[in-house]
Order: C-alpha cells, then sequence, then structure tokens
C-alpha cells in the first residue's frame, strides 16, 4: 500500500471521529435551539476566530511552517527545526494576543463591519457573544502548530482527533446548561469553547514533547525570514475558502432570522466527507510534496491525490445530492426545528455538495504550488475566486435566498480549478484521461442505481449505496478499493496482535 494511502486513512480515522461528534453536535443544536436567534449569532461570530485561525496558523502552518522546517531539519538537524518552531510559537502567540485585546475594546466595530445586516438588537448580541468566543483563536493557532510539527514527525491521527473536544464541550453546554436567555447564552458558548481550545493545546503540546519538540525562548530565527516569504502570499490563498465563507457571511446577514443556521447546518454535511477525507489528504501531501520538491515522485504523488481524491469525493457528491432531504429530515426535523427549516437547510447542502470535488481538490492543490515555488498562482487564484464568489452572492442571494450562497461557493470553486489546472505540470496525466473516462461510466450507473432505490427506506439505502459502490469499484478494477482493504487488514492484525 502506498505511504500516501497509509497516512491519509490515519488521518481520516482520527477525522471520522471528531466528524460524527460534529453531527451529533448540529443534531443537539437542531433539537433545543432550532434555526433561531442564538444559532444565527453564534455560528456568525464563531466564524470569525475561525477564519483568522486559517489566516494566521493553519494557513501558514500548512505551507511556510513544514516547508521551512523540513528543510531546517535535513541541513541543520532536529535541534535548529525545534528552535525555529519555539520562534513561531512565540510570534503567533504575540500575534493572537493583540488580536483578542482589539476585538475586546472594538468588538462592536467588527461586527457592524463583518455583520451589516444585524440590525441593532443582533449587533449588540454579536459583540457579546464575540468577546466570550474569541480567546478561542489563541489556543487553537498555537494548536495549529503543534498539529504541524506532529504531521511532520508522521503522526496524524490526534490532530485530526483532537477538534472532538470542541464538540464535546459544545454539546455538554446545550445539554447540561442550556438557557432560554440568548444573551446567557453567549457565555455558556464562550466558555465552552475556551476549555475546548485549552485541552486541545495541553494534549497537542504534550504529544509533541513526547515525540521530540523542546521550546527554547529565542523570537528570532533565520527561517522566519524564508516563512514570511511563504507567508505573505500563502496566508491569503490558504485562507481564500474561508475567507470566501466570510464573504458569504456577510450576505447571509441579509437572510431573515434562521438564514445564517441554514447555511451552516446545510454546509456541515458537506463538510463531513471533506474533513474526513479531502482535508485529510491535503494535509498528508503538504509534507509529502515538501519532501520531494521538484523530482518526479511530486507529479507522481499528485496524480495519485487526484485519483485517491476522486473515488472518495464523488460517491458523497452523488449521495448528498440525491439525498439531501431525507437526511436532513431524519438528521434534524426535531425540537425546535421545523419541517420549512429541512426544506431550506436540504437546498443548501445539494448546492454546497456539487462543488465537494473541487472544493477538495483545490485544498490538494495549494500545497503543490507552494513547493514548486510556485506561490504567486494561488495568491491571483485566491484573488479570482473572490471576485467570483462575491459577484455570484450578491446576484443569486437574490434570486434563490440562502441556498444561492451555496450555489455561488460552488460555481467559483468549479471556475477557481480551471484557473489552477491552467498552471499544473501536467507530465504523467495522460493516465487520468482513461481512469476519469472509466470513473464517468461506473458514476453513471451508480447514479441510475441511487435514483432506483429512492423511494427505498433512507438507512437501507445508505448501507445499499455503499455496498454498490463498492461492487462497481471491484468490477471497474480500481486499485484505490486495494489500499483501504489493505489498510482494514492491517488494522484488523494489530487487534489480533494485542490480543495474542
Amino acid at each position: 500500500m502506498s505511504r500516501i494511502g497509509k497516512n491519509t486513512l490515519m488521518f481520516s480515522t482520527g477525522t471520522l471521529i471528531s466528524r460524527f461528534l460534529g453531527l451529533l453536535r448540529e443534531f443537539i443544536f437542531t433539537y433545543f435551539l432550532g434555526a433561531s436567534i442564538a444559532t444565527d449569532i453564534f455560528f456568525a461570530t464563531f466564524r470569525i476566530p475561525n477564519f483568522l485561525r486559517q489566516l494566521l496558523a493553519e494557513g501558514t502552518l500548512s505551507f511556510a511552517y513544514i516547508n521551512v522546517s523540513c528543510e531546517y531539519k535535513k541541513k541543520h538537524g532536529e535541534n535548529e527545526s525545534n528552535k525555529l518552531s519555539s520562534a513561531f510559537l512565540i510570534w503567533i502567540a504575540l500575534i493572537t494576543t493583540v488580536l483578542f485585546f482589539l476585538i475586546l475594546f472594538y468588538s462592536e466595530y467588527f461586527i457592524k463591519f463583518l455583520l451589516p445586516g444585524f440590525e441593532q438588537e443582533k449587533i449588540l448580541l454579536a459583540t457579546y457573544y464575540l468577546k466570550w468566543i474569541f480567546p478561542f483563536i489563541i489556543f487553537i493557532s498555537l494548536s495549529s502548530i503543534f498539529s504541524g510539527y506532529l504531521n511532520i514527525k508522521g503522526n496524524f491521527f490526534l490532530p485530526a482527533f483532537s477538534p472532538v473536544f470542541l464538540n464535546i464541550f459544545l454539546i455538554s453546554a446545550v445539554v447540561f446548561f442550556y438557557a432560554e436567555n440568548t444573551r446567557e447564552m453567549g457565555k455558556i458558548f464562550g466558555i465552552s469553547v475556551m476549555l475546548a481550545g485549552g485541552v486541545q493545546l495541553f494534549l497537542l503540546g504534550f504529544s509533541a514533547f513526547k515525540n521530540g519538540f523542546r521550546f527554547s525562548f529565542k523570537p528570532w530565527h533565520p527561517g522566519l525570514k524564508k516563512m514570511f516569504f511563504y507567508f505573505i502570499p500563502g496566508t491569503f490563498a490558504m485562507a481564500a475558502t474561508q475567507i470566501n465563507m466570510l464573504v458569504d457571511n456577510i450576505f447571509a446577514s441579509y437572510l431573515p432570522y434562521g438564514g445564517i443556521s441554514w447555511v451552516n447546518y446545510g454546509n456541515r454535511l458537506v463538510q463531513f466527507p471533506l474533513g474526513i477525507f479531502g482535508v485529510a489528504l491535503a494535509t498528508v501531501m503538504t509534507p509529502y510534496f515538501a519532501d520531494n520538491k521538484n523530482n518526479e515522485n511530486m507529479g507522481a504523488g499528485l496524480i495519485k491525490a487526484f485519483r485517491l481524491n476522486t473515488v472518495i469525493m464523488i460517491p458523497c457528491t452523488v449521495f448528498l445530492y440525491i439525498y439531501s432531504y431525507p437526511v436532513i429530515k431524519l438528521l434534524f426535523e426535531r425540537g425546535k426545528f421545523s419541517s420549512e427549516d429541512s426544506v431550506q437547510v436540504a437546498a443548501v447542502c445539494a448546492l454546497y455538495s456539487l462543488g465537494l470535488w473541487f472544493y477538495s481538490t483545490l485544498k490538494l492543490l495549494l500545497p503543490y504550488f507552494y513547493s514548486a515555488g510556485k506561490m504567486y498562482i494561488p495568491f491571483f487564484g485566491a484573488v479570482f475566486g473572490l471576485v467570483v464568489n462575491t459577484l455570484l452572492n450578491y446576484y443569486l442571494m437574490i434570486k434563490m435566498g440562502a441556498a444561492g450562497l451555496a450555489l455561488a461557493t460552488t460555481f467559483s470553486a468549479l471556475l477557481k480549478f480551471c484557473f489552477f489546472m491552467f498552471f499544473v505540470d501536467r507530465k504523467g496525466f495522460g493516465t487520468l484521461g482513461l481512469f476519469f473516462v472509466k470513473f464517468s461510466v461506473l458514476t453513471g450507473f451508480y447514479v441510475l442505481l441511487l435514483h432506483f432505490l429512492k423511494d427505498f427506506n433512507l438507512l437501507f439505502n445508505i448501507f445499499a449505496g455503499c455496498v454498490i459502490y463498492v461492487i462497481l469499484l471491484l468490477l471497474f478494477k480500481f486499485e484505490e478499493l486495494e489500499d483501504i482493504i489493505e489498510v482494514i487488514k492491517m488494522k484488523m492484525n494489530m487487534k489480533q496482535e494485542r490480543r495474542g
């Protein structure tokens, strides 16, 4: 089995647990809170520290930090790489602390700028929520650096698993401390998020220490200069998806009550397969590309990743598009979540799902370009995608409401993918032509069979859909299925050895 497939499935296993709890979190939210002013404000304000985390930590982490750290480790040894990591930790801690104090004193101005559609009552509530939630950025940004360190060491499970604590604390907050008062819920959400961030930072930091990390208080390191060379174009490009979501947030603030929640719940189901596999594959490929800069393994790895990505993401797209309404109805329609909410969320989910393959492929192409030294391509691609998404948001939201925001995101992802592919070195890509033709035929059969099953029980359809897809992969002889089977066998053997 390929190292890429093995590491991706390791990461996916950790992410799978976290994503299941994420779905449980949304189940609890919809039951107790529905699509309400409390959920609208929480989702809208929580997206702000999440956006900045992507901008400051994960965007830089995935490319600048991993690329330069791998380079220093090869040339100067583990000790010098640790000094660079320490310096990066110090600067991220300083930047996020400054941002926290800015938000603390000027949160109302941030809310008015980022959520211009809110009326005064919602502005005051959002300001209160943001002050409680924003300290999360300090914990999660530092955690992201430790995650990157562990990824370099080949440890993918814990970084993928660690977000589970955010879901656990938020679920506990709603179940045990639910309050009818919307303002009080802001404090409950904030304390839960801060505790989750603290636990995540402690566990990842402890694991990094066990894997060889040693902190040294040296705020400056020559490697930082090179990191900022990656950072300047890379931060904006890597965070393009988050910037687009922030733009979606701005437009969604003009939707009626529940609109922001509809967008969030619909996007949550799409994020489930995207996080389990799409993000996992991109995370695994980042150190792989960094270790194979400008050699033939780089192109071969990209082709392998393209194939794996397609085999997983296309059936997820087909299933979510066809069954979005019954899935939403089954998962969420109870308590304070109404049938009208199900209709709205299902429309959002179906249109987001059409872009699933493009979202995951874009995440895959970013580390490829950075490792190839072509930082300008993701930067200009991000600008292009942002402009397209903003224009489409304005037009489609007027025509379609919340669902229009999802369709705009899908269209912009498709166009940005076309832009990126124009600059990819396609040497060896000839083999992908036959692969995609064969896979298109398989997908056609899969769509027809799922439509035939549409009137059956949903749980039966989920089981049958998985079985049918595996059979089709076997019939069409796709080698990617062998990677998955080999990992399952390996895990079963490991369990037997432990019992022995």
